[in-house]
């Protein structure tokens, strides 16, 4: 079964969160948002880099709606 878990507000906790589920293989999909899109979107990049060099291949990816976020098993609300 396919876990997938999404990620409100991509600062250094949500970043760190994201990383270590990426390159620890702990889900199969990583969604995050910010309100700083482009910034989201160069993290999802190298964290999706990162996870296939450590053997993961954790897909990670930025959520440009909310819609994203209706079949994530869980959701970190990292915002302020």
């Amino acid at each position: 079964m396919s876990k997938k878990v999404g990620i409100i507000g991509i600062g250094n906790v949500g970043a760190s969160l994201c990383f270590s589920l990426a390159v620890r293989g702990i889900c199969d999909e990583v969604v995050m948002k910010d309100l700083k899109q482009d910034i989201t979107s160069a993290i999802a990049l190298d964290l999706s880099q990162s996870s296939c060099v450590s053997g993961a291949f954790t897909k990670v990816s930025y959520a440009q709606s909310d819609e994203e976020f209706c079949d994530c098993d869980v959701i970190v609300d990292k915002s302020s």
